[in-house]
């Protein structure tokens, strides 16, 4: 998982979704051609992508309630 994380680190928000997006069009492919294993390969390598940008989004919000509540108080 942290290598993927690292490859990763220097795209933002929107480059995530196209390669999620990517990797489950190219999954159902697979599932199509029979090709289960390798379908079965994307969908967690997109899942661990998603992850990925999920933990980026919270740590982004908790900055953003961070830095209203130190305005407000």
């Amino acid at each position: 998982m942290t290598e993927v994380r690292e490859m990763l680190d220097g795209l933002d928000e929107e480059q995530l979704i196209h390669i999620i997006d990517a990797l489950m069009d190219t999954a159902r492919r697979s599932e199509q051609c029979g090709m289960l294993v390798d379908a079965q390969k994307k969908k967690i390598t997109a899942e661990k992508v998603m992850e990925i940008k999920r933990k980026r989004e919270e740590v982004w919000m908790q900055r953003i309630l961070g830095r209203g509540r130190e305005v407000t108080a």
